[in-house]
């Protein structure tokens, strides 16, 4: 991993899209939100790195919640989530994508395909449009795939590895 990755390259200048709360809620609790928006409604762990921590290089502790940004980079923070292990992703459900492919597929203990679009909200709250791609959550330990399991969120949990 590039130590020397600019803020501009990890984060794109696009902060407006907040994980929905009921989502959250559901999944318990994070000690890190690893690509937090800098403005939220709600907080979605204990400790929030943003744009200004440039959270592919910081330290990660603890349960993390990932919410990486769609693009190249995504393989970057999918490639840590997996390094790290106590991880939970939400991403894009591309499954022809690179990190798909060799992340997801290679390291990930299980996903859950989530039905339908999730309404993703703005950082005042209101909740914004149907997302243009159905959402997966990807799970990089089996502490987290049991999480995934008995969340009750809608959609098809898909375990990797037993």
């Amino acid at each position: 991993m590039d130590s020397n990755l600019s803020i501009r390259t990890v984060r794109p200048s696009n902060d407006k899209w907040v994980v929905p709360k009921e989502l959250l809620d559901k999944l318990g609790t994070f000690d890190q939100d690893v690509y937090a928006p800098f403005n939220r409604p709600w907080d979605s762990a204990n400790e929030h790195l943003t744009i200004i921590d440039n959270g592919l290089n910081a330290v990660w502790h603890g349960r993390v919640f990932c919410h990486p940004p769609d693009g190249t980079t995504a393989y970057l923070w999918l490639e840590k989530c997996a390094k790290h292990g106590n991880a939970t992703a939400l991403t894009y459900a591309k499954t022809d994508a690179k990190f798909f492919q060799d992340i997801i597929l290679e390291h990930a203990h299980a996903i859950l395909f989530i039905r339908g679009r999730l309404k993703f909200h703005y950082t005042n709250g209101k909740k914004a449009d149907s997302s243009p791609l159905p959402s997966i959550l990807v799970a990089f330990d089996h502490a987290n795939a049991e999480i995934l399991k008995q969340s009750g969120i809608n959609g098809r949990f898909i375990p990797l590895k037993f």
